[in-house]
């Protein structure tokens, strides 16, 4: 090749590069200006455990290797790593569509890949970063983008070691992929095929139809091969998460559990109501109260919500009763995407010629549909996963639309082409710019800061206080939603913060088992160093599982707030034979009813006490003790203490006692270990009522 022609080839190749890069970075820098959304469906906790000591590498949302490498990352430089890695992919992915889209519309005129590029980011922007970044987009985008490496080399004539970078690289994003989340890179395979096999049989004599296939047996096999290849990949990477479980069982039953988790949280109408199947869930030893806390993801509970208590249930799952009208309702409300699509499989139609777009806009249209009735027939879908699909069906109908080159029709004017390229890019970059405004509102510099200063309060109360195990009922105390993206936090904060919702994360056992926690339910039922946010709309659900799976008479009083947050101390009755202390040895009760939990129809009133132990000294813990004659049971109610000083508010309970017939009493526990009566309380409780 003469140095002219090598010189215009090393010119084209970085300009390809080049243009792709012009109009991702920019893109990516209004995306950072914006305050991007990081999504609460799991990049909040998978940015939180990978920041936190806590969390040993490995839990259910990606590979140990993957998350060991980004906490590597943490303790050298703090920062939220899994939200720089995301938008990372989410980037590179962009620039990786770009750069395929430039390089092989290759015989269109400069203005009209400007155009294509426009219209794509548009398009990338509607489908998905004007949403939020999650962790199975982050997925769909790295499996895209090593398909499309991968079907680029397809199209190569050069030598292997030109192809082989591209190739490898494209292996490593479908393994980056699986490992971030592998059922999102399967829902890829399918598109990824699609195209292979396209580029397999095109262009198709139907007239010599043997005769075609051999010739693209002979001349084609790399196409197939690079398909078993992909194919590899994705069976491998689940290869490689069922390899981490036997590593490790306690991640391997941790993810199990989780699974099952999912199957029972994220389809709730596909299960039979208790009271339809009640002897059904009683055989199986299911309680409404297990259901609802299931239901509510509270599943940390080793002792019951264990793989194999989950699979009881997961098993009676029904058919899904959802419908494709339901599907197509899910898609609306996307206006702009729609119409980005429509222009660009227009545009390269208008480029090509319809006839040559066809059998691809059929194909990707084929498939999205069988995406649709998949997700129909699983009763779910989201638009996490929906926008996938479709960013996935358009990159497939630009791959296999450009595969047959353009479709020039002599008469076309080419300066008239090149005008109404020009003047639709500026009006989509006006579109966009718009729309943007209208939905952001604002642009900011990407820097930590706090967005919930309340919330923050809490947290700093709760680092403060690191000799008490907080228990959190909701994902209200996470860091995440209580400070931007772009803060971190070092290793050690929060470790005294633990959550109910979601199986324990491999790590937080060991967390817990540092503080002396070895059962958290039963513990916190007889430690008063270990404290449960109050959770309105869950309060109820883990009392009455408490009640059902531990015991019936546990109690709870608020012993500690801040701001609006109030955290509870559960208490199980006292088992030891209470002993009656000589002389009146509380100086001075109080008691008041509140009346602060006007919403929670769980509880009658509260009840709140402040009591001082005059010549005190020697009791650790203190209780109310009330005793109701009728049942014959017995509720405690432990106090905090302060010095000499206890106090707490008693949240009375539906169900419980009742104040026709009771008898309450100061308890204290001394060092001995013995529960003394301090004095007889009955009156001074009983006439708040």
């Amino acid at each position: 090749m003469n140095p002219v022609a090598e010189e215009r080839i090393k010119h084209k190749k970085s300009s390809v590069v080049v243009n792709a890069a012009c109009f991702t970075l920019p893109a990516m820098l209004v995306f950072l200006l914006t305050e991007p959304a990081i999504s609460g469906a799991g990049d909040l906790n998978i940015a939180g455990h990978l920041a936190s000591s806590k969390i040993s590498p490995g839990f259910f949302f990606i590979s140990p290797v993957l998350a060991g490498f980004l906490r590597m990352l943490h303790k050298v430089i703090r920062a939220n790593w899994w939200v720089v890695f995301s938008i990372a992919v989410m980037f590179t992915g962009l620039f990786v569509f770009l750069w395929f889209l430039n390089k092989r519309n290759h015989q269109e005129s400069k203005e009209s890949k400007i155009f294509l590029m426009v219209l794509f980011v548009l398009f990338f922007w509607e489908a998905i970063l004007k949403w939020e970044i999650n962790f199975t987009q982050t997925a769909v985008i790295a499996g895209l983008s090593g398909i499309l490496l991968i079907v680029d080399s397809c199209y190569e004539r050069e030598q292997q070691k030109v192809t082989a970078p591209k190739v490898l690289a494209g292996i490593g994003f479908l393994f980056l992929a699986g490992a971030v989340r592998w059922k999102a890179l399967l829902l890829m395979l399918p598109f990824g095929i699609m195209c292979l096999l396209y580029l397999f049989t095109m262009p198709l004599v139907l007239s010599d139809l043997a005769n075609s296939l051999k010739e693209s047996f002979a001349h084609k096999r790399r196409v197939l091969n690079l398909a078993v290849l992909i194919i590899f990949i994705v069976a491998a990477s689940d290869g490689i998460h069922k390899v981490y479980g036997i590593i490790d069982p306690v991640l391997g039953e941790y993810v199990e559990a989780n699974a099952l988790r999912e199957e029972i949280c994220d389809y709730p109408e596909r299960y039979p109501r208790y009271e339809e199947a009640e002897s059904v869930y009683k055989e199986l030893g299911i309680t409404p109260s297990w259901i609802n806390m299931v239901n509510n993801f509270l599943t940390g509970d080793l002792n019951y919500f264990s793989s194999q208590d989950l699979r009881k249930m997961a098993d009676l799952k029904q058919d899904s009763k959802a419908t494709l009208r339901d599907f197509a309702g899910s898609l609306m409300g996307h206006g702009l995407l729609w119409i980005s699509i429509a222009l660009l499989v227009g545009y390269i139609g208008f480029l090509k010629g319809i006839r040559r777009i066809i059998l691809p806009l059929t194909g990707c249209i084929f498939a999205f549909t069988a995406c649709a009735v998949y997700f129909v027939h699983i009763g779910r879908f989201a638009w996490r996963v929906t926008n996938g699909c479709i960013v996935a069906g358009v990159v497939s109908f630009v791959v296999m639309s450009v595969h047959m080159g353009a479709a020039r029709i002599p008469t076309r004017n080419v300066v008239y082409e090149r005008y109404l390229a020009t003047v639709l890019s500026v009006m989509l970059c006006l579109v966009w710019g718009m729309a943007i405004k209208t939905e952001k509102g604002r642009f900011t510099l990407p820097v930590a800061k706090t967005i919930n200063e309340q919330q923050a309060a809490v947290l700093e109360h709760i680092n403060e206080n690191s000799d008490i195990v907080y228990v959190g009922a909701d994902q209200t105390l996470q860091f995440y939603r209580t400070y931007n993206i772009w803060a971190s936090h070092e290793a050690e904060y929060l470790q005294n913060l633990v959550f109910l919702n979601a199986h324990f994360i491999t790590g937080e056992r060991t967390q817990l088992a540092n503080v002396g926690v070895q059962n958290l339910f039963d513990d916190m039922l007889e430690r008063a160093d270990i404290l449960v946010k109050y959770a309105p709309l869950r309060n109820a659900v883990i009392y009455g599982y408490i009640r059902d799976y531990y015991d019936p008479c546990v109690t709870m009083t608020v012993v500690d707030s801040c701001e609006e947050a109030r955290f509870l101390r559960y208490t199980r009755p006292i088992r030891a034979e209470v002993m009656k202390e000589q002389g009146n040895t509380v100086v001075d009760v109080a008691v008041k009813k509140i009346d602060e939990f006007p919403a929670d129809q769980t509880i009658k009133t509260a009840i709140r006490v402040r009591a001082d132990i005059g010549r005190g000294g020697g009791y650790s813990d203190c209780y109310i003790h009330v005793k109701d004659y009728d049942s014959g049971r017995m509720y405690s109610y432990g106090l905090n203490m302060d010095g000499n000083i206890c106090f707490g508010d008693i949240l009375w309970m539906e169900s419980t006692w009742s104040t026709d017939s009771i008898s309450v009493s100061f308890v204290g526990l001394d060092h001995d270990g013995n529960y003394r009566e301090l004095c007889d309380m009955t009156d001074e409780f009983t006439a708040v009522f």
